[in-house]
């Protein structure tokens, strides 16, 4: 009896072994035997293609539960202004009350009513402006209103950015690239912006940090905002714009006729409109 139980593990035993043998082939010849670099950057496009689809999901989603992320987005970016924090002993009557009207505009959430307190700065005196005579406490309480509004009033800011004061100058870029990446601005709007503010901008730390904002565009857009800044961008932007122009497209684009070829070889998705158009 002993001996027929011993036969009988020793014939499992062979079997396990030979499955286990016939497992470990298998598995070998499954491997892929492709180690070139051309495997490596095929491995590497479809995780970034998945990576894509995983932030475009990750987008989408956020759309639907944005106002529960509203009240933490407000806090870091969009602090409202509060009249009562401001030293308003050096201003004059009429200073004062442009004052309240922007504040009164903050506090009705209404972008309209304060682009037009704002234009009273440059407005004649006779019309109920100030004529130029913008105390720094007032031009900073009008950055930190248009900063509530978001991507809605990223257009507003940019006069601002050119201040002679450069804390004010340094607010208004810090809200302006803020601004940029709100879901509230769609790609095409963004890029429009961009290269309004190329245009004028030498400031090489900054130009690098807006030119991160094209990560955030269709294939379309993307390239023909590239386009537009290797050709009418500042001689600082063309620059660095030409040094990164493999960052945002492929290793092998290099010239404008390089980007026009690559938007042809890499044409939109069905889906870019929901994932890079303004939030709805």
């Amino acid at each position: 009896m002993k001996s027929n139980i011993k036969f009988a593990l020793t014939i499992l035993l062979v079997i396990l072994a030979g499955i286990g043998l016939q497992l470990l082939f298998t598995s070998h010849e499954e491997e892929p035997k492709d180690t070139n670099q051309s495997h490596v950057r095929k491995s590497v496009k479809r995780r970034g293609a998945d990576h894509a689809k995983r932030s475009r999901n990750s987008k989408l989603a956020g759309n639907k539960t944005r106002a529960s992320l509203a009240d933490k987005e407000v806090s870091r970016i969009r602090e409202r202004p509060n009249l009562d924090d401001l030293d308003e002993s050096e201003l004059s009557k009429l200073q004062k009350a442009v004052l309240r009207e922007l504040q009164a505009a903050l506090d009705d959430n209404d972008l309209v009513r304060a682009r037009k307190v704002i234009a009273k700065f440059h407005a004649p005196k006779s019309e109920g402006g100030l004529a130029g005579e913008v105390p720094k406490v007032m031009r900073r309480q009008a950055i930190g209103t248009l900063r509530w509004f978001g991507g809605g009033a990223i257009g507003d800011m940019v006069e601002f950015m050119a201040d002679v004061d450069p804390e004010i100058e340094e607010e208004a870029f810090a809200s302006f690239e803020a601004a940029i990446e709100d879901w509230d601005v769609s790609d095409r709007d963004r890029s429009s912006i961009l290269l309004t503010v190329m245009k004028s901008l030498h400031n090489g730390e900054r130009i690098n940090s807006l030119l991160m904002a094209l990560n955030n565009m269709r294939n379309s857009v993307r390239g023909e905002t590239i386009t537009g800044i290797l050709n009418s961008g500042t001689a600082e932007a063309r620059e660095m714009m030409q040094e990164q122009v493999e960052l945002y497209t492929d290793l092998d684009v290099k010239t404008v006729e390089d980007v026009g070829k690559w938007i042809k070889e890499n044409p939109d998705n069905e889906w870019d409109e929901e994932f890079y158009g303004a939030a709805k």
